[in-house]
């Protein structure tokens, strides 16, 4: 049975928080308080604040909007379309972009939502409701076991260099597949939490971002060259020199084979060295 994650325990934790405050101030409607929490729950902190973000200020420009239209007319078709306009032309414009949806869905609120509440009194609590979530949810992620994308970072890496390793003897010596498309998503998974780590607020330099952003291209590069190899599907013979190198770098004992100097085996043997300088230098490196 999967365990139940951090994340999950937090985002709950905000939005218990976020409604009791809610429902202590006295504002109507706890629900968009819990909604703020739980869409600023993030991740990460600087995305959880980011998320905060994006919905304030759409939240806020919305309700601004939302408080002047009103003013001329509610539930007026026509004023809706105009609004809408003027909602997303201020944020596009501001580059807000990500805050468009919240500030459209805020604007209608205060235009055809309404019953016995003025504009004023909803914009107002709606910009308190958000608020209170956004803010309770960024101080529990800051606070609460805030996520270490530095052990990420270095299991991803770990987890990387072991599968080269195997898919390289497992190439050389069997003659399997290399699962291409795996070591990929490893690289791409790997360069986006080193990307989440260095964006991170609380980062205490953990890590040497240099020696990641080589390490992140050496990968590539040698995923260049497995491809290559894994392209060759007749059985190659290693040279004498990429067979003593795995030899000492595998441990293994000696076998028996002949080498042919043929057109193929000089590219397949141009490719299998190109990785192995790869993977030591891979060896030297440290974070």
């Amino acid at each position: 049975m999967k365990r139940i994650g951090m994340r999950n325990i937090k985002t709950a934790m905000a939005v218990t928080i976020s409604v009791f405050l809610s429902q202590s101030f006295g504002l109507d409607s706890p629900f968009y308080a819990a909604i703020a929490a739980v869409i600023s729950m993030q991740t990460s902190v600087t995305g959880s604040y980011t998320a905060g973000k994006n919905r304030m200020l759409g939240t806020m420009t919305g309700a601004t909007v939302g408080l002047c239209i009103s003013s001329i007319e509610q539930n007026n078709p026509l004023l809706c379309g105009l609004g809408i306009i003027i909602v997303i032309y201020i944020l596009n414009s501001l580059k807000w972009k990500k805050s468009v949806t919240i500030g459209c869905i805020v604007f209608i609120g205060i235009m055809v939502n309404l019953t016995v509440k003025t504009p004023l009194y909803y914009s107002v609590h709606r910009v308190l409701d958000t608020f209170i979530g956004i803010t309770v949810a960024v101080i529990i992620n800051v606070t609460i076991r805030p996520p270490r994308h530095e052990v990420k970072v270095k299991s991803n890496l770990n987890s990387i260099l072991n599968d080269l390793y195997k898919s390289l003897a497992s190439k050389i010596y069997n003659h399997n597949n290399i699962n291409i498309k795996k070591l990929k998503k490893q690289i791409n998974s790997l360069e986006g939490s080193f990307n989440t780590y260095v964006k991170e607020f609380n980062t205490k330099g953990t890590l040497d971002s240099t020696s990641i952003k080589n390490i992140i291209s050496i990968l590539n590069s040698t995923l260049i060259h497995l491809s290559f190899i894994n392209s060759i599907h007749s059985q190659c013979k290693l040279s004498s020199a990429n067979y003593e190198t795995i030899k000492t770098m595998y441990d293994f004992k000696d076998r028996d084979y002949e080498y042919k100097e043929n057109e193929l085996n000089t590219v397949y043997n141009y490719h299998v060295k190109k990785v192995l300088l790869y993977l030591k230098e891979l060896k030297k490196i440290s974070i």
